[in-house]
C-alpha cells in the first residue's frame, strides 16, 4: 500500500479549508459512479445506497498518545469509484493545525497500484480546489 498525499500551507481558516474540503469531495462522486452504484444496486449486486461517507479518523499505532502536534481537526472521506475504474473507493484523510498567521492541511490518501489513478484524480481536484480559494497557497507533494 502506498501513501499520496500533499502538505498545504494556507491562509483559509480551518473551517474554511474543511469546507473545501467537503464541498470538494461530495462533489467528486461523479454521475458515472451513482449510474454504475445504480445499475449495481438494480441487479442486487451492491446492497444499500452508496454515497460518500465521512468519518473522523483515528491512529491505530500504540504511540498515538505521545502525539504531541495533534490536528485541531480531521476528517476523512471515502467516495466511490465508477465501476469501470474497478469498482471500490478512493479514502482521503483531511488534517489541519492552526498556528496562528496561517493554516497546515495534510492530505493523506492510501492507494494500491489498482486505485492509484482515482486516488491521484482526487487529490488533484483537492489541490485546484485550494488553489482556487487561497492565491497564496503552499503546497509540497509528498
Amino acid at each position: 500500500m502506498r501513501i499520496s498525499g500533499m502538505d498545504m500551507r494556507t491562509c483559509l481558516t480551518v473551517e474554511q479549508a474543511a469546507s473545501v474540503f467537503q464541498e470538494t469531495a461530495a462533489s467528486m462522486f461523479t454521475g458515472a459512479a451513482k449510474l454504475s452504484a445504480g445499475l449495481r444496486r438494480l441487479t442486487n449486486q451492491l446492497p444499500g445506497a452508496q454515497r460518500v461517507e465521512f468519518f473522523t479518523p483515528r491512529s491505530e499505532s500504540p504511540f498515538a498518545a505521545l502525539e504531541s502536534d495533534e490536528a485541531d481537526f480531521c476528517v476523512g472521506v471515502s467516495i466511490p469509484k465508477a465501476a469501470g475504474s474497478g469498482g471500490g473507493v478512493v479514502v482521503v484523510q483531511f488534517f489541519a493545525w492552526d498556528r496562528g498567521d496561517h493554516r497546515e492541511i495534510r492530505l493523506r490518501s492510501p492507494s494500491t497500484i489498482g486505485s492509484s489513478g482515482s486516488t491521484r484524480q482526487v487529490l488533484v481536484g483537492l489541490r485546484q480546489a485550494y488553489a482556487a480559494k487561497d492565491t497564496q497557497l503552499k503546497i509540497q507533494e509528498v
